[in-house]
């Protein structure tokens, strides 16, 4: 019996011209919420700790959603809370140190003290379209469809990149060092700039790339593409006939995508791993840890919103969870001993609740926080501090450490 005849017996779905995939299901069971040690705030709790670095609404720029140096295991509860005018989805903050970044429903900059929430500036210099990016020195911010480079020390503009052709449409800038990679939707056309908005290389493809190991990772004409970080040189190119694969991590030699399904390549190769299948098939962003990678799912049909556990070697989920009765499912961060995962659960009178709870790698709970009756929409991430966005309110968790 050839493999192919010996896994159709097996139970694995086999289709001709496309990759092989687990047609099992792990078990699913609810997460009870009773059983996790809530935390209750304390009029004592403080952040002592606020360093960190997240770049992006969406995590780092490797697409991890990872701080692996971060400690959440000992929460001493709420530190701050801030209602914020917001655009439309809410505030999307991002972190360097100290100071949280975000963007109002004015198109104004701003900028709170991550150690107790007081507002530190407000800035009407630049008009801003969307998020905003951070790297370590500068600000990227998206204006009429240019990216401006806003020095947050001095409150000025640096430099100013247009690209070429007229109605750009640009994407969430990523930040990785030196470099800063922009995607713009008009042309599908990825670039490469530096840190004197000086174009270091473009390429075409038709996401936003993820950036890790010295490699870009980018989606385009139904192929996912390894290119040089320096370069922008392609080292191979991956026909994907399996899950779509529109939300990229880069991790330890392997390349993740997620939207429809799991996907894992090899780093150096772009060569198939493993795929799978979860029930409901729709996937969001993967948190990829050092051991595990952890995917959520959206509801679909009958299938409510879970959680995944996928060996970095894959291809079966290790665990799944369906979290209590979560009917929004939230954002995902993952560091060397925890998960931490936002969302709201339904009440016996028919209300949503939102909860942020822990997870250590093994599936215990660690500790789960309250939230309010407002969507969780966002997690932004630092060394002993969670930032849980619900609705247009910014919570604060302080951890010790």
């Amino acid at each position: 019996m050839d493999r192919r005849a010996f896994l159709a017996a097996a139970g694995v779905t086999v289709t001709a011209g496309c990759s092989l995939r687990e047609s099992s299901e792990v078990a699913c069971p609810s997460h009870d919420a009773a059983v996790t040690p809530r935390v209750r705030a304390t009029a004592d709790a403080s952040i002592g700790d606020t360093s960190g670095h997240w770049p992006t609404p969406v995590g780092p720029a490797d697409g991890t959603r990872a701080l692996p140096e971060a400690d959440y295991g000992d929460p001493v509860g709420f530190v701050w809370r801030r209602e914020v005018d917001a655009r439309p989805g809410g505030p999307t903050p991002v972190l360097v140190d100290e100071t949280v970044y975000l963007v109002d429903a004015a198109k104004r900059l701003v900028a709170l003290s991550l150690r107790d929430g007081r507002l530190l500036w407000r800035d009407e210099t630049v008009a801003v379209d969307g998020p905003v990016a951070a790297g370590r020195e500068l600000l990227y911010l998206r204006r009429d469809g240019s990216l401006v480079a806003f020095d947050p020390d001095d409150r000025r503009v640096v430099w100013t990149f247009e690209p070429p052709g007229d109605g750009a449409s640009l994407s969430l800038p990523v930040p990785d060092g030196e470099l800063v990679f922009l995607h713009d939707d008009s042309t599908d056309e990825l670039f490469a700039l530096d840190q004197t908005g000086q174009r270091v290389w473009r390429a075409s493809t038709t996401v936003c790339p993820a950036v890790g190991e010295g490699t870009v990772v980018v989606r385009s004409d139904g192929e996912l593409r390894a290119l040089r970080r320096d370069t922008g040189r392609r080292t191979w190119r991956q026909r994907v006939d399996g899950p779509d694969a529109h939300r990229l991590a880069v991790r330890d030699g392997r390349v993740f995508g997620t939207d429809n399904g799991v996907l894992a390549l090899d780093r150096q190769t772009g060569a198939e791993l493993w795929t799978h299948d979860p029930a409901g098939g729709r996937t969001d962003r993967p948190a990829v840890g050092a051991q595990q990678v952890y995917v959520p799912t959206a509801q679909f049909q009958w299938y409510g919103r879970r959680l995944y556990t996928y060996d970095l070697g894959g291809p079966d989920p290790t665990a799944c969870r369906r979290t209590a009765s979560f009917v929004a499912g939230g954002p995902v961060v993952v560091t060397d001993d925890h998960v931490v995962v936002a969302g709201g659960a339904e009440q016996d009178d028919g209300s949503t609740r939102n909860r942020l709870w822990a997870l250590d790698h093994d599936g215990d709970p660690v500790w789960r926080v309250a939230g309010t009756d407002t969507e969780a929409r966002a997690l932004c991430a630092g060394r002993r501090a969670l930032l849980f966005v619900e609705g247009e309110r910014i919570t604060a968790v302080g951890f010790a450490g």
